[in-house]
Formats: structure tokens, C-alpha cells, sequence
């Protein structure tokens, strides 16, 4: 099977834009086999599809992506040769449209992040777990090193509890500010140690705020094994009324694969 493809490298996230068409029912199939082949490198893959009204992404589990929302924007804004401007994209996980702030001459681009839906606490070896549940997908904030032993556990937990097409654990450390992103796509069956996470960023950055709630627009500057991503978040009265997730993306040049199914 032939895929055209755009590679994109948000923050060393390494997502693969396919842009031909691919029936919704192959597509955890095609994910597979291009996160198989990584060359070029790929820890999630979306699917581009028929623009109506506005440009419209899917990611390979149905699920939300912040970094794949954010560099969908990125592309969008190149098919209608913006150089620097706000696009409006539809993605998967999200019932309704995402503005995108691109700067192509900065490689940047910044998304307006749909906030959590609600907040449970996940009992696990017999400590108190943060899960923040979004449409499309639910985090747990674990303020600790990273343990595959531990987020294995996690996923297996949220993943019995929780109808969601996609797991994150998102181990926080402190001082510097640091997250170790680990995110599992039931769809393909799949668990990624992901170089940067958009929306686990978020769900960090969200669940310090909660901790220590102060108004004003607060800005969490987040390292991770990719690199460095922004999440600024409005607090009114006490509530988080809005977010936005933002970095770098660079747009690689589009390739045909052929993969075997």
C-alpha cells in the first residue's frame, strides 16, 4: 500500500501527517506500520481528511494530540501560504474547532487547549493519584521519577476504569520542571516514551494550578526529554477559564511510502 505523508517534528514528538486516503478501519493498521518502519522516525501518526468546512485531522486512535493539533495548524497555514497568522483546524478528540498561532519564520506555533472535563484520584500502591479526564484521552499526574514498572501499572489501571482512546502517564519532577511523558493508544495497541507531550504537559501544568490557585495568567515553562514546551493558563476567580499549549514545530518534506499491511 502506497501513503503520502508529511513528517513533522514538534519538539521532537515525531508525527507522521498522512495525507492521502486511508479507510477509517486501516488506519490503526497503517499507524503500525509506519511507527514500525521509523524511518522516517514516527511515535504517533494522524490522518488528514476532507476538509469541511475546515481543515480536519484524525490521530491513528481517535484520540486528542495538543503537538499533533498544534503543527496540523503549522500545515494548514502553508497550504494557504500564511507566513504568521491564526488558522482554525478541526482534530479528533475535540468537538469543536482549535485556533492555531503560527510563526513559520520562528518554527513555532501555539493552540488554544480544550481544558480537562473532570478530576478523579486513582488509588495506586496505596497513594493518591491526580487523573485528569479530556475528551479523548485521560492523564495521570504522577510527581515522581519515571518507573515503567509504575506507569505499565497506571495505564492498566485508567485503561480498566475509564472509556478513552488514549492513556498518558505524565511523571512530574520539580525544580527544574520536568515531565517524563509515557502515552498508551489502545487502538494500536501501542506505548510510546514520547520525547515531548502536549496535552501532558497540560495536564501537569493544570494540576500545579489547581494545587496552588492563583489568578492572573500563569505561564509553566516545561522541559522534557524533547525539548521545551509553554502552557499558559487564565485563572479567573479562583477557576482556569482557558489554555494554551505552545513551541516549536518544524514541517519536513513530504514523502510516498510503500508499507506492507
Amino acid at each position: 500500500m502506497e501513503v503520502e505523508l508529511i513528517p513533522v517534528d514538534p519538539a521532537q514528538n515525531y508525527t507522521l501527517f498522512v495525507t492521502s486516503p486511508v479507510d477509517t478501519h486501516l488506519r490503526p493498521r497503517v499507524a503500525a506500520a509506519l511507527m514500525k518502519r521509523q524511518n522516517p522516525p514516527a511515535e504517533q501518526v494522524a490522518f488528514v481528511t476532507a476538509a469541511s468546512p475546515l481543515p480536519r485531522m484524525e490521530m491513528m486512535g481517535g484520540e486528542f494530540c495538543g503537538n499533533a493539533s498544534r503543527s496540523f495548524g503549522m500545515i494548514s497555514a502553508m497550504e494557504q501560504n500564511l507566513t504568521t497568522g491564526k488558522v482554525m483546524v478541526g482534530v479528533s478528540g475535540c468537538a469543536h474547532p482549535l485556533e492555531v498561532e503560527v510563526d513559520l519564520s520562528a518554527n513555532s506555533a501555539r493552540v488554544q487547549m480544550p481544558l480537562h472535563k473532570t478530576l478523579h484520584q486513582l488509588e495506586i500502591n496505596g497513594h493518591s493519584v491526580p487523573v485528569l479526564v479530556f475528551e479523548g484521552l485521560c492523564h495521570a499526574v504522577l510527581e515522581c521519577a519515571p518507573d515503567a514498572a509504575l506507569a505499565q501499572q497506571v495505564i492498566r489501571q485508567i485503561s480498566a476504569g475509564f472509556v478513552t482512546d488514549a492513556v498518558g502517564v505524565i511523571f512530574l519532577q520539580h525544580d527544574p520542571l520536568y515531565i517524563t511523558p509515557v502515552v498508551y493508544v489502545p487502538a494500536t495497541d501501542s506505548t510510546v516514551w514520547e520525547h515531548s507531550c502536549g496535552s501532558g504537559s497540560l495536564a501537569a501544568a493544570l494540576w500545579m494550578a489547581l494545587c496552588r490557585p492563583q489568578n492572573g495568567l500563569q505561564r509553566y515553562s516545561i522541559a522534557q526529554p524533547g525539548g521545551m514546551l509553554e502552557i499558559d493558563l487564565k485563572v479567573e476567580d479562583g477557576r482556569i477559564s482557558a489554555a494554551w499549549l505552545g513551541g516549536p514545530v518544524t514541517i519536513g518534506i513530504p514523502q510516498t511510502l510503500t508499507i506492507d499491511l
